[in-house]
């Protein structure tokens, strides 16, 4: 009997009982639940997930829910983190059942180095539970910690339990056994029992002792000793242990004397290396030699160091035996040996005597002079004391006894004091005189003593008179040597003679020496000559005097001052005195020698014999001058005023100043430009007399402005023009200006012209940014694609008339057909580059000096650089004027990057396929290595894009494929499914084949080894290379057989009805295959043993196949012939199709190269695509850019991914670097694939995604992503 579950519309359990009968017998029941077909749904869950890690799965229920309900999610280990912690509840309702809701599940960082399976258990109200395992994959490393409070250890001894203790980083997940061993056993050992320390999870972290001794040596000098801990799985730890030897010897060698008051040196050194730093005590028992330094530190790195030993003077003459000792004076470690050295001190001294104190004594006074010995004389010494002349010097003993007893009274150090008595004598002269001290076996020594003369004057020689006003010389010298210096002080009796200098000085050298004195003879208002008494004297020196007569020189005169014009109609003063005291009253008369010009008054004028007040000879009295009008004429005159009294005369002239004069303006008419400088001339109509101001005004300043106002005339320039300098200000018009020049002027006619201001201003733009700083035409600025910028603009002077301002951004000119017109600065964001309309900006004579907003935009334009382009802003009506600004236009497309098999790494080669209808998936097949399969196939789905979408599909797993079964993979998708076409380790034919889809994921595969199915044996299928002939159902493998020949297999998409052609006539090493669907043809690249470039060409059912030379065919082009990883595609863009066989050429220096040609492989012409940068072609891919007409080109060049971009015709190539920036491994064996989005307008969607073996991650598969950019 078969039961049928009927599907019903809730998503609960039922129970169901059937029942059985039978007539004439009772009634059978069976109960039984119906379990209801909703389940609980998981997705994006991940088998493993790596320690540091997260993942965000999404849970739901598979039907709609009739009534709410919840999901309880647990983790059994805390190893896997549900939303950070043991468990979550998600609450669905009816409407939402079906909808994922997140959980964010997490590895934390653990101390253990086991990787954990962690289930997760998923349950709700009646439904089935849902139970999964994830690996946490540890990624902790193990290390050993070794850590110390010591790092020497004395010779003899053991350290003790903390001194050094070892433990482990991380948790062992066992048992671990750490080894501790001395890198010299020598000088120092491992206490046995701690050589090996076990630890485990309980106790890895707990630090363990280390017991080691250092060794008794023969030698006396330290060892740095490697204390080593190792362990399975760890890097190897060293902790460094420096033995102290304790029989080290302090070592002094060098000097062996010093002589008194100089230097030698010491060499203080060590028998070997200390091993810790020493500090070593140096001394001296004799205060005849010194140290430099009393202590020196030796180092390990430097023990062997030198001091200065310095000999000091001392008071006698015996050479003295010093010892010098070096010592340690350590008490927590052992003491180094002390050292000594013998040093002789050797004395340098004689025996003197000294004489010092005063040295001279005034001629009737006394002097102290002092005596020692020099050295201690040992027993008691006379000293006998002289002087050569006694009639001027006498001493008070003739002779000092001096001893060794010190301190005492004759102590040979201390100086005695004797006393010198000067002699009254008759002569007015010094004298030398010699003291002689002397004693038996000593040198007589000798002291000078300069007698000081009290009885020296001075003497007067030269002039004897000075006449008034003028100079004479007189001199001066002492009577005889005053023995010291003197200063003679000259004094004048009457103020009638001054002297200069008014004091001289003398000594003994230039007693004898006349010095001048200048004598002056000074002006007075009297006119007697006058006798004076010149007085010198001084201390020490008798006064002397001698008398200079003053010879007066003064005659009586008539002074006049005052005003020298007169203004005409006007009045004036003149100042009238005498120049001597007339003694008695004197009348002086005045007169003018044109009264018709000029009168006066009073007329006579009397001065008295006084000073100081009114009518006195010396105080001024005023005459009155007044100018007479005349009427008749407009020039000046001059009259004379004369002054007598009796035979003495004086005369002083008075100008006439006319007021009669206008000011003319010369040179008129009178034109400036605007804010420039200019001039008008100004001179006078007649002689003015006297000096005239003219002052200039502008009758409007804000446009003219006056910047010489002022002009002065007299009688000698009044006809001369003279420059007014004007300036013409800028203003906000365009308008030719007539400004009024008024010139005025004190008892000057006023006058007046018109000057023309000639307007020069210009109308132009003044564009600034939103700060107001002015953008000066052609500027460059800076705009971010996608972001906008705002300017300003205005004018800077009114307008004649309304200007109107529109803008306009340079066009790009790129080679994409229907972007002919591509503008990438617009008015609008929003815009793809075909339309940049801004609106129009209208200024007028209201609004012209206020800013206008101009709003720009850089579009997310298809230039993956930088791009350099111009906007215009185009003036007209009022202003004719194109604006131009420059913009370099920053770009926002970087190339990105994606792991793209979830971080698995270890794939050794891969090959993608894609399904562009049924999921529109694409399956990543890789040669997986690693957690001990080697070459083993494995699988990644993802979307179109490269995303990954689904967990890793262990194909090797799932077929139980051995190892090295996934050599040289291929992955295609035919129909509904996938395929992998491998080789393996014997080069056997291994088809793959998923068997369905679960929810867009293949994880079900199976295995058909078709050399053993077909019975084709082993070295079958060399490197081969699958492809899909779509038309006929077949699936087509290019392989080597027998160790280089060609076969192509051809099967259907599920693996049967496999047959073959081989091909037996050549080796095709280095081949590649391609079939075009378009051209139906199937070529077949490979090189001959010179590795020149051919190809095979045949038709889909391997029929009609025919070989090309494609160097030769070439015509031999230079540098071509020697060709790796070649690779052909066809061009189906251009008209006609070419066939486009690329390469690696080492005569190129590993270069990439083109081969373009007919479809039938003639008519070919090379071409270097490297665009002249020096990047390899190995492992070179290449696709074509349709809609940009461009060919795309990767390789492998030194680790990273190159991208050469030609036109199609090979031509026009250049060289980018895709992936260094990320690291300079991580672009090896490049795959390329375009990324087409036609339903979207914005050609920014279209990507070029390069696939590439990322080895700086551990061979993970990564994606680099790159817009498909246009020229």
């Amino acid at each position: 009997m078969t039961l049928l579950a009927v599907i019903d519309p809730d998503s609960t359990n039922n129970s169901v009982t059937l029942t059985f009968s039978m007539e004439g017998a009772p009634d059978l029941t069976y109960s039984l639940t119906v379990i209801d077909d909703n389940t609980i749904q998981v997705s994006n869950l991940p088998s493993t997930l790596l320690e540091g890690t997260n993942q965000t799965i999404g849970v739901r229920f598979s039907k709609t829910l009739l009534t709410n309900n919840s999901i309880i999610v647990t983790s059994n280990n805390p190893a896997i983190t549900l939303n950070g912690g043991s468990s979550v509840t998600l609450n669905y309702t009816t409407t939402n059942g079906t909808i994922d809701q997140p959980i964010t599940i997490a590895a934390p960082i653990d101390i253990n180095l086991a990787s954990e399976v962690v289930t997760l258990n998923f349950t709700a109200t009646g439904l089935a539970p849902l139970l999964t395992n994830i690996t946490a994959i540890d990624k902790d490393i193990q290390n050993i910690v070794a850590t110390g409070n010591i790092s020497t250890l004395i010779e003899g001894t053991t350290a003790v339990a903390g001194n050094l203790q070892v433990r482990l980083a991380q948790d062992p997940g066992g048992t671990a056994n750490i080894t501790v061993t001395s890198s010299d056993t020598s000088a120092l050992t491992i206490d046995p029992t701690t050589t090996t320390l076990t630890f485990d999870s309980t106790n890895w972290n707990v630090g363990r002792d280390v017991i080691f001794s250092a060794l008794e040596d023969t030698d006396e000098t330290s060892e740095t000793v490697n204390i080593i801990f190792n362990t399975p799985g760890a890097p190897l730890q060293i902790y460094n242990i420096i033995t102290i030897d304790n029989d080290t010897k302090i070592q002094l060698a060098g000097a062996s004397s010093v002589p008194e008051g100089g230097t030698n040196t010491l060499l203080v050194s060590l028998s070997g290396d200390p091993g810790i730093p020493r500090t070593i005590t140096l001394s001296s028992n004799s205060p005849s030699i010194t140290l430099s330094s009393s202590t020196l530190v030796l180092s390990p790195s430097n023990y062997s160091q030198s001091i200065t030993l310095n000999g000091v003077q001392d008071a006698n003459v015996l050479n003295e035996n010093v010892t010098i000792t070096g010592s340690d004076l350590s008490t927590t470690i052992p003491a180094i040996v002390v050292g000594t050295r013998n040093v002789t001190a050797i004395e340098d001294d004689t025996m003197n005597i000294v004489l010092s104190g005063s040295t001279s004594v005034t001629e009737g006074g006394t002097a102290t002079i002092s005596v020692k010995l020099t050295q201690d004389p040992t027993t008691p010494l006379a000293v006998n004391l002289s002087s050569d002349t006694t009639s001027s010097v006498t001493i008070d003993t003739s002779s000092l006894i001096f001893d060794s007893t010190c301190p005492g009274v004759n102590c040979w150090s201390n100086n005695r004091s004797v006393t010198l008595t000067g002699v009254e004598d008759g002569n007015e002269s010094s004298e030398n005189v010699t003291i002689s001290a002397s004693a038996t076996a000593v040198d007589t020594v000798t002291y000078n003593v300069t007698t000081i003369k009290n009885d020296t004057r001075p003497l007067f020689s030269g002039a004897t008179t000075v006449t008034e006003g003028s100079a004479s010389v007189m001199f001066v010298k002492l009577s005889g040597n005053p023995g010291t210096a003197r200063t003679v002080n000259l004094n004048s009796a009457l103020p009638a003679i001054t002297l200069d200098p008014s004091s001289l000085s003398f000594n003994s050298t230039n007693w004898n020496t006349t010095q001048a004195i200048t004598l002056s003879g000074v002006n007075d208002n009297n006119v007697l000559s006058e006798i004076v008494t010149i007085t010198a004297s001084g201390t020490g020196l008798v006064t002397n005097t001698t008398n200079i007569t003053a010879i007066d020189t003064n005659t009586m005169g008539i002074l006049i001052s005052g005003n020298s014009s007169v203004l005409e109609g006007s009045s004036t003063t003149i100042n009238v005195r005498l120049t001597q005291d007339p003694s008695t009253p004197l009348t002086v008369n005045l007169s003018s020698n044109n009264t018709g010009s000029v009168t006066i008054s009073p007329a006579t004028l009397t001065f008295n014999s006084c000073t100081g007040s009114a009518g006195c000879w010396d105080t001024n009295q005023t005459v009155t001058v007044t100018g007479v009008e005349d009427n008749g004429n407009a020039t000046t005159e001059a009259v004379t005023i004369t002054a007598t009294a009796g035979i003495i005369s004086q005369t002083w002239i008075v100008n006439t100043q006319d007021n009669d004069a206008t000011a003319q303006f010369v040179g008129s008419p009178f034109l400036i430009n605007e804010e420039g400088v200019g001039f008008v001339q100004i001179q006078l109509t007649a002689d003015p007399g006297a000096t005239r101001v003219l002052n200039t005004s502008s009758s409007n300043t804000s446009k003219l402005s006056v910047l010489t106002p002022t002009l002065s005339f007299n009688s000698s320039n009044w006809d001369i023009p003279q420059a007014v300098t004007l300036s013409a200000l800028s203003d906000e018009d365009v308008v030719d200006e007539s400004i009024t020049l008024n010139v005025t002027g004190t008892n000057v006619s006023p006058n007046s012209t018109t000057v023309t201001i000639k307007d020069n201003d210009t109308l132009k733009l003044i564009v600034t940014d939103e700060n107001g700083i002015e953008i000066p035409e052609f500027s460059l600025l800076n705009i971010n694609e996608g972001i906008g910028k705002k300017l300003k603009v205005k004018l800077n002077f009114i307008p004649p008339s309304d200007v109107t301002i529109n803008l306009d951004s340079q066009k790009t000119f790129p080679t994409t057909t229907g972007y002919e017109n591509y503008k990438i600065l617009s008015s609008n964001v929003a815009d793809y580059g075909l339309s940049n309309s801004f609106n129009p900006i209208i200024i007028n004579s209201t609004n012209y000096n206020q800013p206008q907003d101009i709003d720009i935009y850089a579009i997310e334009n298809l230039y993956i650089d930088d791009r350099n382009t111009q906007l215009y802003l185009n003036a007209s009506g009022g202003l004719t004027k194109t604006f131009t600004i420059n913009f370099l236009v920053k770009h926002n497309d970087p190339i990105t990057q994606d792991i793209v098999d979830g971080a698995w790494g270890g794939s050794d080669s891969f090959s993608i396929a894609y399904d562009y209808q049924y999921s529109k998936t694409m399956l990543i097949a890789t040669s997986y290595s690693g957690n001990l399969e080697n070459e083993v196939p494995m699988g990644f789905m993802s979307n179109l894009n490269g995303i990954i979408a689904r967990l890793p599909i262990m194909i090797f797993s799932s077929t139980g494929a051995a190892n090295y079964s996934a050599r040289s993979i291929n992955s295609l998708f035919v129909q509904n499914y996938w395929v992998i076409v491998s080789g393996s380790i014997d080069n056997k034919l291994n088809f793959f084949k998923s068997t369905g889809y679960i929810d867009g994921w293949c994880p079900i595969w199976v295995l058909s080894n078709l050399s053993d199915v077909y019975n084709l044996g082993a070295d079958s299928a060399h490197s081969p290379i699958a492809k899909l002939d779509t038309d006929n159902g077949k699936i087509l493998v290019a392989s080597n057989i027998n160790g280089g020949k060609l076969r192509i297999y051809k099967l259907n998409y599920d693996g049967t009805d496999l047959v073959y052609t081989d091909f037996l006539d050549k080796d095709y090493p280095a081949k590649n295959f391609y079939v075009d669907m378009v051209i139906k043809k199937i070529f077949i690249t490979y090189t001959d043993p010179n590795y020149t470039t051919l190809i095979k060409i045949c038709n889909l059912d391997i029929t009609g196949c025919q070989d090309q030379n494609l160097y030769t065919n070439s015509g031999s082009a230079g540098g071509a012939d020697r060709a790796f990883s070649v690779f052909p595609i066809v061009d189906t863009v251009s008209s006609p199709n070419k066939l486009l066989v690329f390469a690696q050429f080492t005569n190129l220096s590993e270069r990439p190269g083109l081969f373009r040609c007919d479809l039938d492989g003639t008519n070919c012409g090379f071409h270097d695509i490297s665009g002249g940068v020096q990047a390899s072609g190995t492992a070179i891919r290449a696709v074509i850019d349709k809609k940009n007409k461009k060919i795309l080109a990767v390789s492998t060049n030194n680790g990273s991914t190159a991208l050469f971009r030609c036109n199609l015709d090979g031509t026009n190539c250049s060289y980018r670097d895709l992936t260094s920036w990320l690291s300079l491994s991580a672009g090896h064996n490049p795959i390329p694939y375009i990324d087409e989005d036609d339903n979207n307008p914005d050609l920014r969607h279209r990507k070029l995604r390069v696939y590439t073996q990322n080895k700086a991650l551990g061979k993970v598969i990564s994606k680099f992503s790159m817009m498909l950019y246009i020229d």
